[in-house]
């Protein structure tokens, strides 16, 4: 009766070890996402053209959503400097 109490055990954490090594991996890669080294090719022009604008002081070390958005803005027209 032990014997099986201790295998059924065992499976449970060789279950919930699964799990976790699961979830460590999907961590790293979401976490990997929120910040990334270097500003992607399709987005740099969009980040000079906000920073001109004013509208950043940085665009380094940011996500990938936030260059998207950036990218989203630019082609919208909203970082346009205005003459003055």
């Amino acid at each position: 009766m032990i014997a099986e109490q201790f295998s059924a055990l065992q499976k449970t954490v060789e279950e919930q070890a699964a799990v976790v090594q699961a979830q460590a991996k999907r961590i790293e890669s979401l976490e990997g996402k929120a910040k990334l080294s270097a500003i992607p090719v399709w987005a740099t022009q969009a980040c000079v053209n906000a920073k001109l604008a004013g509208f950043v002081d940085t665009t380094a070390d940011g996500s990938y959503d936030f260059y998207r958005f950036v990218t989203l803005l630019d082609r919208a027209g909203m970082f346009v400097k205005e003459a003055k």
